[in-house]
């Protein structure tokens, strides 16, 4: 039997019932997209205590963490003791190789791990492979974490020594989750599910202060009472040495037949005591024994499955994965701990699926073929379609009012007498909506932090949230719509996370320089590059950049200081001298340069007179709701800079002068969009736009690029390019001539005459 129940009523069935029945089981169908999300939450949210949720793979896991804190009103970057949501990971490499995982994941399974037992109601969310995956028993776990608060008595010396035992590797400058740096009175660690790295400050042997900081800055966010130090690997390194835990891991190898010469270098990894690749995969021999997720869970904690077949279906796979994985390894001759010592054996995992009190969620509405114990309810769910079509329609108009179609629709659910609620991904995307619900006349709105507050809501005015949710929806039974990004602006944006330096980022700026090039020091100059040496100086153990220098002279640089350093890319191809070190010769160098470079902005300074004189009728003066519109679809959030050159492109466009700028930065920051923003300002004050670019490859990027952002406006774009055939190109040069073509992407190709 299915009842169609509203939201508000489903909470009360299965909370009454939970109260009475510690073995129920329901199966929810007709829930999808951020409907489920909301469900969920909304569900979870009054509940005293636990909640379990399992879903098929790590990208719906995400996505549904996300939702959870839209709706529960959680940023992203809580304290981690003030989090309920968390997120599970799998472990990210392959199931039986030598591979460490990232960092990040061994922090968030340490952290999701420790919420589950010791959280305030928390809400874990795994996909299937987390769960698969054996973790330390608690009782290992658990009573290795610290709790710190701002006074408690703390020994430096000794807590030193435990972050060392605990994992904890000692760097210069902390910049990941497990790393610690100590300098005086001062210990700077981040802490597995922390959002930020802490500084701890001692007076003496007491705790005067904690301070979390920007790991890429190294600037202060906030002061904080408490601090939570977890382990920073499952299990103590220095068990690698212990005799038995060798003559096991030997023992294992003498079993598959591993060749002689990989048991000599595994043995002799584990006699150092210290991290190297896949020594994650040891962890059966370290530990006291072997668990799973749920023996962390308390006993009454609610079980929700997401999509059951889906799951079913990666549980299939997964098993499959993992017996190729076992063939390969054995055929390779390759060491890996018993299967069932690093996996949850299949018939546990549906153990752990079907622990009650359980909730189903089916996106499908499906007939019962026999007897269940799962009690059936339905919640109706619909889409935004007709909004979504509005928008489509007025992407398609070139003038006129545009946006009407769209206006109308949205004005059409404010007056619908339900409840309506928008939730943007950030600051700028609620900008831009409340100017769209202005242009509707809804000039009534509700900034509330979490969407669960719609639930008791009243119909006077619109309920504004941030958040990322996976789509918008609309729950008929309890009169709600909600609209999202996508919604209103055709694409979903994902908040931005600040970038920071990281050991990663430092040898991938590092990778296209080979030992032997030449690289530039920023106060010694040249030198020869000789890689990366791992050292241990003082109390810091680290990478360094070796550089050789005239006369034979070494220089170590630390990692976290490649920002001093560039390769050389001097004319020519001419080997440099190498600087010596100590010498005022590289000073003397620096000195013509700066007066070259003095030259050279007199002489454009020149260039710039000679342009001031010259006018040019302006257009794109007003940026108004079409642009942006456009400026919506972007699915990031623009950073600062792009933020600063957007708007000074766009007073360039609108001003009498020819414009003349540069936009400059890193591969991946952005640019692209800076230009794209230009180029529809550009087409729709009805002129022509040309991208320059150096090859044939980059040509057909952008091509592809500026297609997809304009798909939906009538914006005819073409590519000059050699991949044409010479008749398609002749064909595009006569379109360009008769203004048919909005957009052209070529190499040279265009600053020939006939274009």
């Amino acid at each position: 039997m299915q009842e169609l129940l509203t939201t508000s009523a489903l909470r009360e069935e299965i909370s009454r019932r939970l109260e009475r029945e510690s073995d129920a089981a329901w199966r929810i169908q007709g829930l999808r997209g951020g409907a489920t999300d909301f469900v969920l939450a909304a569900l979870s949210a009054e509940w005293k205590r636990p909640v379990l949720i399992v879903v098929d793979c790590p990208e719906r896991a995400e996505r549904l963490a996300d939702g959870l804190r839209a709706v529960l009103g959680e940023p992203f970057d809580a304290p981690f003791l003030d989090r309920r949501v968390h997120v599970m990971p799998a472990r990210e490499s392959p199931p039986l190789e030598m591979i460490s995982p990232p960092s990040e994941v061994i922090a968030g399974r340490t952290a999701a791990l420790y919420q589950a037992a010791r959280g305030d109601r928390p809400i874990v969310v795994a996909p299937l492979a987390a769960l698969a995956e054996r973790v330390p028993p608690p009782e290992d776990l658990l009573p290795s974490c610290r709790y710190l608060v701002v006074g408690d008595e703390l020994e430096r010396e000794p807590f030193v020594d435990d972050l060392e035992q605990l994992g904890y590797r000692r760097a210069g400058v902390v910049e990941e989750p497990g790393e610690a740096a100590v300098r005086g009175g001062i210990i700077d660690l981040w802490s597995p599910g922390s959002s930020h790295p802490c500084r701890i400050e001692l007076f003496g042997d007491s705790i005067e202060s904690l301070r979390t900081f920007d790991a890429g800055e190294q600037r202060s966010i906030e002061q904080v009472e408490e601090l939570v130090v977890l382990p920073a690997h499952p299990f103590p390194l220095e068990r690698l040495a212990d005799a038995a835990v060798r003559r096991a891991v030997q023992a294992r190898c003498n079993e598959l037949l591993v060749a002689a010469s990989e048991r000599r270098r595994l043995d002799t990894d584990m006699a150092a005591a210290a991290h190297f690749p896949g020594v994650e995969l040891l962890f059966p021999y370290c530990s006291s024994g072997v668990a799973s997720m749920s023996d962390y869970l308390p006993a009454d904690v609610v079980t929700f499955v997401v999509d059951p077949p889906a799951v079913e279906a990666r549980l299939d796979g997964w098993r499959r994965d993992l017996d190729e994985a076992r063939d390969a390894a054995n055929a390779n001759g390759l060491f890996y701990p018993p299967v069932e010592r690093l996996f949850v054996q299949p018939s546990e995992l549906r153990d752990m699926l079907g622990r009650k009190p359980l909730v189903e969620v089916d996106e499908l509405e499906t007939v019962a073929t026999g007897a269940s114990d799962r009690r059936c309810l339905r919640i109706e769910v619909r889409g935004n379609e007709a909004l979504q079509a509005a928008r489509a329609q007025a992407r398609r108009l070139r003038s006129g009012d545009r946006l009407a179609p769209m206006v109308e629709e949205l004005r059409a659910l404010a007056d619908g007498g339900g409840r309506l609620a928008i939730v943007v991904a950030d600051d700028t995307q609620r900008a831009r909506a409340e100017h769209l619900m202005d242009l509707c006349g809804v000039r009534r709105r509700h900034h509330v932090r979490g969407l669960g507050r719609l639930l008791d809501a009243g119909t006077d005015g619109v309920l504004v949230t941030t958040g990322v949710l996976e789509s918008g929806f609309q729950l008929p039974a309890d009169g709600i719509t909600v609209l999202t990004d996508a919604d209103l602006f055709g694409r979903q944006r994902r908040p931005a996370r600040r970038r920071r330096v990281s050991r990663a980022r430092a040898l991938t700026a590092l990778a296209e320089a080979s030992p032997g090039d030449y690289m530039v020091h920023v106060d010694h100059g040249i030198g020869r590059y000789h890689g990366l040496k791992h050292m241990v100086v003082g109390e810091t153990e680290g990478d360094f950049i070796h550089l050789e220098y005239a006369g034979g002279d070494r220089y170590y640089l630390p990692i976290d200081r490649i920002n001093l350093v560039e390769k050389y890319t001097g004319a020519g191809g001419t080997p440099p001298p190498l600087s010596r070190l100590g010498s005022a010769a590289w000073e003397r160098t620096k000195k013509r340069a700066k007066e070259s470079v003095l030259k050279l902005a007199a002489e454009l300074l020149d260039l710039e007179a000679f342009r001031a004189v010259h006018t040019r009728p302006p257009f794109a003066a007003d940026a108004g709701p079409d642009f942006e519109d456009f400026e919506a679809q972007f699915p990031f959030e623009e950073t600062e800079g792009q933020k600063e050159a957007i708007a000074q492109v766009v007073a360039d466009l609108a001003r009498d002068k020819p414009m003349d700028r540069v936009v400059c930065g890193d591969v991946g920051y952005g640019k692209t969009e800076v230009a794209l923003r230009a180029a529809y300002l550009t087409v729709m004050g009805g002129r022509q736009v040309a991208f320059l670019v150096p090859t044939t490859v980059l040509a057909r990027q952008h091509a592809d690029t500026i297609r997809a952002r304009f798909a939906e406006y009538p914006v005819e774009i073409a590519m000059l390019s050699r991949f044409n055939s010479r008749a398609e190109n002749q064909s595009i040069v006569e379109r360009l001539a008769a203004g048919t073509i909005d957009i052209v992407v070529g190499t040279h190709r265009l600053l020939q005459r006939d274009v």
